[in-house]
């Protein structure tokens, strides 16, 4: 049945779903007369009550389509037996973007309606730009940028209205996804679940890992990290363990990820999502792997120590850094330390397993600073393969900034 044309170009569907049985799987079908870049669709009760959404921000064709619903709610139990109705909004609105005033640059200098910064960032070897944006109202969740500073797609929510509803904070990339460390709401809905989750950076869209069939075909680590945190931990030690999985590497076939919680060092194949191994480390939490597949570990706060794979220590190049946010290998194998308790990308010359200190970028921002090469709180820095250095950080006036800087350093936005 159709019901009457709701105003700004939207149209309401509804299909009945007489009888539903519990835990069954039932198949309505439906046709629009036109195409429609965004639908929505979710089943109620007979009392007009949401049980389960279906799919969101989804563009269709015209012609004919159906709706799946396996008889489970929104808690992943299963409805009792009786009517339902499944409603499918079609939004054929066209959004265009006439103009603003103020900061028009590419991408906008400050992004204030990320409330939690951009956490985590990466390229590859096209020079893109990948970023994972915690908390974020206009659901880019994760965010994929050209080295212009273009937008070329973001993760439309999946993330943010997903299973589970989180936020990511790490983030990795190699040619055909893209990796997030994402972390659930502190709420008995969610149960503020840890996991990995992977998209296909073709589309965007989400896919599981192909030998997992449980927790929505995700990695999960954790549920309640929060809880399990001992009593007595230091606040630093234990920031870091509320939030566990602070980086991502790729490295052939295999996802490495960092375990402050557990204290430890993860592999997981990157498409079934088997695990593969891990070590101890204490509070590891950022992570690099150099051209020859070595590991460099960020941990314990200003500590960096080079494994191999099965986690044998090979060295512990570095001294002298405050609180290590991220590690990146540039040109040459140039390794480009984000430190935020000094306010700037520490850079070293490495050879094998050896680091030589051969300069740094930035410094500590001073009230009123609005340079871009000046940092607040620096979240992270990232280095393509043409050595154009990518810097994020959190302003004090709300928001996000990040940075593109051209090889001699020149900001180019």
């Amino acid at each position: 049945m159709k019901a009457p044309a709701l105003p700004l170009c939207f149209a309401l569907l509804a299909c009945m779903v007489p009888g539903a049985v519990a835990a069954a799987t039932s198949t309505v079908a439906f046709a629009l007369e036109k195409a429609a870049p965004l639908t929505s669709a979710g089943v109620y009760d007979a009392a007009g009550h949401l049980v389960r959404q279906l799919w969101a921000m989804k563009p269709l064709g015209d012609g004919n389509h159906t709706a799946e619903w396996d008889g489970l709610d929104a808690f992943g139990k299963p409805a009792p037996a009786g009517d339902y109705q499944v409603a499918i909004v079609a939004n054929r609105s066209v959004y265009r973007n006439v103009g603003i005033l103020g900061n028009t640059g590419k991408p906008h200098n400050e992004m204030g309606h990320i409330q939690h910064g951009v956490i985590s960032v990466t390229t590859d070897p096209k020079g893109r730009i990948y970023t994972a944006n915690g908390w974020e109202e206009a659901g880019h969740d994760f965010k994929v940028q050209a080295p212009d500073g273009a937008t070329l797609f973001h993760a439309r929510y999946q993330i943010r209205n997903g299973n589970p509803n989180g936020a990511p904070h790490a983030i990795a990339v190699d040619a055909t996804h893209i990796y997030c460390a994402t972390h659930g709401w502190a709420n008995d809905q969610w149960k503020s679940k840890q996991q990995i989750q992977r998209f296909r950076i073709a589309d965007g869209k989400h896919e599981t890992f192909t030998e997992i069939q449980v927790n929505a075909g995700h990695i999960q680590l954790y549920e309640w990290p929060e809880r399990q945190v001992p009593e007595g931990t230091a606040p630093a030690d234990a920031e870091l363990m509320r939030r566990p999985v602070r980086a991502l590497a790729i490295v052939g076939d295999a996802i490495v990820a960092t375990d402050a919680l557990g204290g430890r060092v993860l592999r997981f194949h990157k498409v079934t999502g088997r695990k593969l191994g891990e070590f101890a480390l204490r509070l590891p939490h950022a992570l690099a792997a150099d051209a020859a597949g070595r590991l460099w570990v960020g941990h314990e706060h200003s500590r960096v120590s080079v494994f191999d794979l099965e986690g044998k220590r090979l060295a512990a190049p570095l001294t002298g850094l405050g609180e290590i946010e991220s590690l990146a290998f540039g040109p040459k194998g140039r390794l480009h330390v984000a430190d935020s308790q000094a306010g700037q990308v520490r850079i070293y010359a490495v050879d094998g397993t050896s680091a030589k200190p051969t300069g740094t970028f930035g410094s500590k921002a001073k009230p009123g600073d609005h340079a871009p090469d000046r940092f607040y709180q620096l979240r992270g820095a990232t280095v393509d393969t043409e050595g154009h250095l990518v810097t994020i950080q959190t302003v004090p006036t709300g928001g996000a900034r990040i940075a593109r800087f051209s090889p001699d350093r020149a900001c180019l936005w």
